[in-house]
């Protein structure tokens, strides 16, 4: 609700609670508070506020309890709300209002997933003007621009502000478009976290509004599987070390017990699963049972949190595909 035009409605909600700009403050330590008397000043964010500049922010957390991860499961608190109305001050205008029409927000779905190497952007490109043509392969590239700064936790939320515009569009078109992710995420042969994260989140929400959900349970080894290759992306893409991921795909398995226990001996694989691999897994591991989903993103959450601190791209990686399990998390 407080991505909508109307959010100002709820600005006497927490009357009796800090001021505004306290609020502000502790949530977002890096805001600029200008404006004069009163609460009534604007926010004004600084570049560096969501873009990559080695920032411990842009970096990851440290000191990050998993336990306190699972906590926020489908429980935003007062700071998240309070983020959600600053939200269009973290964002560039172009990305902020392209995200609210349908045409732009497809727009803006597309320049998330455009590369920053000239070479496979220009591949990219040619995919969009073969499936959309040249009008919007330009505002794609334009968007692009802008998105290039935004660390991977915000433009998770741009996917969170420009959905409510895809929810307008056909069936067909909504997975056209879920298709021509597919083919520009794998143009260069590397899926990163944002993009899994992405195509993952996108297309659980696609397949919501397409039909019924299934509440039949998968097959324990297809089960067991697609456990094994969400705790590998989330181990291999979040350490730059094979030792270091091992350690915390080991974490995660470790941690499960009842009915998701796996043989503590399980091998992490030698490399992430494809984009395509790990969407399967997504929707198979959708088929659990609530306690049971909370085991596995305990797990998850112990396997990013085994090194003592959460990476940018590891919080990418759960906000996306807790997600896509109907668990959502709020930005961390």
């Amino acid at each position: 609700m407080l991505f909508a035009s109307g959010r100002r409605l709820f600005a006497g909600l927490f009357a009796t609670h800090p001021p505004l700009k306290e609020r502000i403050r502790k949530l977002q330590p890096y805001v600029r508070l200008d404006g004069g008397a009163g609460e009534g000043g604007a926010a004004r964010v600084p570049n560096e506020s969501f873009s990559g500049g080695g920032t411990a922010a842009a970096a990851g957390l440290s000191g990050i309890a998993e336990s306190s991860v699972v906590a926020r499961v489908g429980a935003p608190d007062e700071e998240d709300i309070v983020l959600a109305g600053q939200l269009s001050s973290m964002l560039p205008d172009d990305l902020w209002k392209a995200a609210h029409g349908r045409d732009g927000a497809l727009a803006v779905i597309l320049a998330l997933v455009m590369d920053t190497d000239l070479t496979v952007r220009h591949r990219q490109r040619a995919i969009i003007v073969n499936r959309y043509g040249d009008i919007v392969a330009s505002k794609v590239e334009e968007l692009a621009t802008s998105v290039e700064p935004i660390r991977s936790g915000i433009r998770l939320s741009l996917v969170d502000v420009a959905f409510p515009a895809l929810r307008m569009m056909a069936q067909v078109r909504r997975q056209f478009l879920l298709d021509t992710i597919y083919q520009l995420i794998e143009v260069d042969g590397d899926i990163d976290a944002f993009e899994a994260a992405l195509a993952g989140s996108l297309t659980a929400r696609v397949a919501d509004l397409d039909s019924t959900r299934r509440r039949a349970r998968s097959d324990p080894r297809a089960t067991d599987l697609a456990i094994v290759r969400v705790l590998a992306a989330l181990a291999i893409h979040g350490h730059e070390s094979r030792e270091d991921a091992d350690a915390a795909f080991r974490a995660g398995i470790g941690s499960l017990d009842g009915s998701l226990a796996l043989p503590s001996a399980t091998p992490l694989p030698t490399k992430a699963p494809p984009v395509e691999a790990l969407v399967r897994s997504v929707r198979t591991l959708d088929k659990l049972r609530m306690r049971d989903k909370r085991r596995l993103v305990d797990a998850l959450a112990k396997c990013a949190a085994s090194d003592g601190r959460i990476a940018e791209r590891e919080i990418a990686i759960l906000r996306g595909v807790c997600g896509a399990l109907h668990c959502p998390i709020p930005p961390i």
